[in-house]
């Protein structure tokens, strides 16, 4: 348990990012309700580490502050929270469902990688910043890519498309896989190493593209660039 409060003042963080790095005996974690940050490596290989309880107060999670925590089932994200910082929950093998909620402006890289039960993420808002790899090797993405379709977010962005091979055509008025894509991640595209002509078509918003060389023709048509 991190208290409210020590000797009258208030515990809104952490001085010391790996303060519980390792210690495989941690079950679970409860903060105090001021805590607005969860440092860097902060509980980084607690492999024992089952629930956590996030405060309604953070609006950070340092980069790995979860990673390895491989017995780690249950993680609700408050509202509020406004970034998660590289590799957060990267091989916490045992999560199944994620809600991202509205208040999130950025996801960097690998948040989720190898966490390879989750099978259902839920997006509270339509946009925010996300970098590559966010969902590499999730339930999620595999079966995604056995079906042969792009990751696509239930509010309409797409995520990745790693699946798509060939002379793709992105079009916001067609649906795929059950949703219409409505706009675009920057790094939507860096994995679709199958993927030689691309053409992005009737979106609301792109946020620039990173893509991979396997690419060598990009059409863009009736689209809004962010």
């Amino acid at each position: 348990v991190i208290p409210d409060e020590i000797d009258g003042i208030r515990v809104a963080g952490m001085w010391y990012g790996e303060l519980f790095k390792d210690h495989k005996e941690i079950r679970s974690v409860h903060f105090g309700k001021n805590m607005v940050s969860v440092r860097e490596n902060a509980f980084k290989g607690c492999t024992g580490l089952e629930r956590v309880e996030l405060p309604e107060a953070l609006i950070y999670i340092g980069s790995f502050a979860f990673s390895g925590c491989r017995n780690l089932e249950e993680v609700t994200l408050p509202e509020g929270l406004k970034e998660i910082d590289w590799g957060a929950f990267e091989n916490c093998r045992k999560i199944r469902k994620i809600v991202i909620p509205e208040s999130i402006d950025r996801i960097d890289g690998e948040v989720f990688q190898n966490c390879t039960s989750l099978e259902k993420v839920v997006f509270k808002s339509a946009w925010m910043k996300m970098y590559g790899g966010v969902f590499e090797n999730t339930k999620w993405e595999k079966n995604c890519k056995k079906k042969g379709i792009p990751l696509i977010s239930n509010k309409g962005m797409l995520i990745s498309a790693g699946g798509l091979s060939g002379n793709a055509v992105i079009d916001g008025k067609k649906a795929v896989g059950g949703r219409k894509i409505q706009s675009v991640n920057r790094y939507a595209f860096v994995e679709s190493r199958n993927l030689h002509t691309l053409t992005i078509q009737n979106i609301k918003s792109v946020e620039g593209l990173y893509t991979s060389r396997a690419i060598k023709k990009i059409v863009l048509k009736k689209i809004a660039l962010l």
